[in-house]
């Protein structure tokens, strides 16, 4: 290995340049969330996180949130090995039965978090449907 100490001679055999490239090795992962009604009139539900995904291929844990989303404060401060404040359900599906004291025509919202082995999450878009 040879360096060029005299940057001034102008000998380009004698330059040596070097570059040193850092990444991130964890990306966050993407949550999915999807729903369907598998039972008529529609008091059952199915809500699906299989479309989920994970950059790096690594395996996702799964967290159900219904009527509002975890704060930001929950998803930052809940440590990787804790369930998250206010998980309705874990799994990447969700069976949600309404009884009869869930009112015809409600509006239900869920949201899906996911969250990778190295503690990175996101949170899915709202789904939303209404009880039959």
């Amino acid at each position: 290995l040879w360096i060029d100490a005299d940057v001034n001679d102008k000998v380009s055999e004698l330059d040596v340049t070097t570059g040193v490239f850092l990444r991130n090795q964890n990306e966050a992962p993407t949550a999915e969330a999807t729903w369907r009604p598998i039972s008529l009139p529609g008091r059952k539900y199915l809500l699906n996180g299989s479309g989920s995904s994970d950059p790096e291929g690594r395996t996702l844990e799964y967290f159900w949130f219904e009527g509002a989303p975890p704060s930001a404060t929950t998803i930052a401060t809940t440590p990787c090995t804790a369930v998250p404040t206010g998980t309705k359900w874990q799994g990447v599906t969700y069976l949600r039965t309404f009884d009869a004291t869930t009112p015809p025509g409600t509006d239900v919202d869920f949201y899906l978090l996911v969250r990778d082995p190295g503690c990175l999450t996101s949170l899915s878009p709202k789904v939303s449907f209404k009880a039959q």
